[in-house]
């Protein structure tokens, strides 16, 4: 009898031991699948991920780009069509300083300033558009969506609307996040 016991003993602890280490596996799996997911939404630190999507800048609308340096540093740029014709590219570096709903479980929503660079070619004409960025985005916690609107006050440099002109305008974006 005392063999009986000893063996269905043993012979629990075995059952008990491979069913703890098969549902660390499954636990393991399962935290490497929420890490791996591509679509997961944004956050409080969006550190090395990359938005991709449409967006309008003072001269340009097409498609747009962001890539997050850092939780707070960002680039943003654009690449299309100039309003006037031909084509542009502009470039932002942003800096994230605030979120206005800290508490909120769904949404973020930060405010950004920055400055950057624009340049129009096209129609025989060639112009750099400085421009200061203040900006407020839409952050989904569940979707991997921004959407983005700025004011760009702009300083506009070269031969196109007969010299250099200071400009008051706006911009924005909607990114899918990777």
């Amino acid at each position: 009898m005392k063999k009986l016991i000893l063996v269905l003993t043993l012979l629990f602890s075995i059952s008990l031991l491979a069913a703890n280490k098969e549902a660390k596996k499954v636990e393991k799996n399962v935290k490497s699948e929420e890490k791996s997911s591509s679509f997961k939404g944004l956050s409080d630190d969006n550190t090395g991920r990359i938005g991709v999507g449409l967006g309008a800048n003072n001269i340009t609308g097409g498609i747009s780009a962001k890539y997050y340096f850092t939780d707070k540093l960002a680039a943003q740029a654009i690449l299309g069509y100039a309003y006037y014709g031909g084509f542009s590219l502009g470039v932002d570096g942003v800096f994230q300083f605030m979120n206005l709903l800290k508490n909120n479980k769904d949404v973020l929503l930060p405010i950004y300033a920055g400055a950057g660079i624009s340049g129009w070619f096209g129609n025989g004409y060639t112009f750099f558009n400085l421009s200061a960025v203040i900006g407020i985005a839409a952050q989904f916690k569940s979707i991997p969506i921004e959407i983005t609107v700025e004011l760009r006050p702009s300083f506009f440099l070269g031969d196109a609307f007969y010299g250099s002109n200071f400009y008051f305008q706006g911009g924005g974006a909607v990114r899918f996040y990777f």
